[in-house]
Formats: C-alpha cells, structure tokens, sequence
C-alpha cells in the first residue's frame, strides 16, 4: 500500500488531495487567496488611523507575546488548518467526490466543516461569558457555523482548482493566524 492511499475507502492520493505533481502550484495559489482574504483585515488591524482605534500591534504591549507567536505560528497553521483541511477536504472530500463529484465535494465537506465548529464556539461563548442569553448564543453559532461553510466554500474551491490540499492549508493557516491576531488583544 502506498503512503497516502486509503484502499479500503478506495481513495488514492489524488482522491485525498495529495498528488505530488499538484503541490507547488497549490501553494503558490493558497498563499495569493490568503494575501487577498487578509489584505483588507491586515489594513484594519495594522495599519494607524485606518481603523480609527489603536492597532493590534499597540495593544500587544499587555498581552502575552509568546503565546500570540505560539498560537500563530505553531498551534493555528499546525493543530487546526492542516488537522481540518487534510480532514475537511483532503478525506472528506475525496469521499464526497466518489458520490457526488466536485461540486458535492465542496457543499458537502463545507456544510460538515461549518457544523464542525458549533461546540468549540459555545465552548468558547461559555467560558468566556461573551452571551449569557440563549437566543444571542444560538445566533453567533449559527454566525459562526455560516461563516465557517463559506470558508469551506473557498477552501473547497481551492482544493478543486489546484487539485491539492495544500493551498487550502495556506490559506487557511493565514486567515486564522491573523484573525487569532487581530483578536488576541481584545
């Protein structure tokens, strides 16, 4: 049995998102979606006066900077995108695919990639103490779990047009890392 293959399923690399041959140009595009998804977070959170607040780099004075740096580079690229996206769409995928071709893939791993993320976000509203009222809990799960599928959605559209998981995890990795940034903080 070849590394990367899973016979059972009758997923190939290929079917997995791993095609050795499609890396580089997955890579290539992840990084430039990325840059064009963080662009205008990166203006609002960096760049004085634009926001109209102080930026997030002034607010990291109080805030510990080791653990930003941990959970940007290590945990967020590492423990969440590539875990989710070899998950989301490099299995999954290939498994939807098998029945439902591309456009099932990507509505499918998508929609089971936005349900993903409802226990971690009442895991987090709840420890936090952000919503106390169970309406306003249940609309920023159902917030997170739409916006979560329409990051499946563009991840899914990466799989499918660069034939690799990779850039999905690019991708991915940014996005969250900045984010993780942005909010750090606050």
């Amino acid at each position: 049995m070849a590394w990367g293959a899973i016979p059972s399923l009758g997923l190939a690399r290929a079917d997995l998102g791993l095609d050795q041959s499609r890396l580089r140009r997955s890579l290539k595009v992840g990084l430039l979606v990325g840059a064009l998804v963080l662009l205008p977070l990166f203006l609002l959170i960096i760049v004085p006066g634009v926001s109209g607040s102080d930026t997030a780099t002034s607010r990291l004075t109080d805030a510990s900077v080791g653990g930003l740096i941990y959970e940007t580079a290590v945990r967020i690229p590492l423990g969440t995108a590539l875990f989710e996206e070899l998950l989301f769409r490099g299995l999954l995928y290939g498994a939807f695919l098998r029945v439902s071709g591309h456009r099932g893939a990507i509505l499918g791993s998508s929609a089971v990639f936005g349900v993903w993320h409802v226990r971690p976000t009442h895991e987090l509203l709840t420890e936090t103490g952000t919503l106390t009222a169970e309406w306003a809990m249940g609309l920023a799960i159902a917030g997170v779990v739409v916006a979560t599928f329409a990051g499946g959605l563009l991840f899914g559209w990466l799989r499918y047009k660069t034939g690799h998981v990779a850039g999905g995890i690019v991708a991915h990795g940014l996005i969250n890392s900045l984010s993780a940034t942005a909010a750090y903080p606050i």
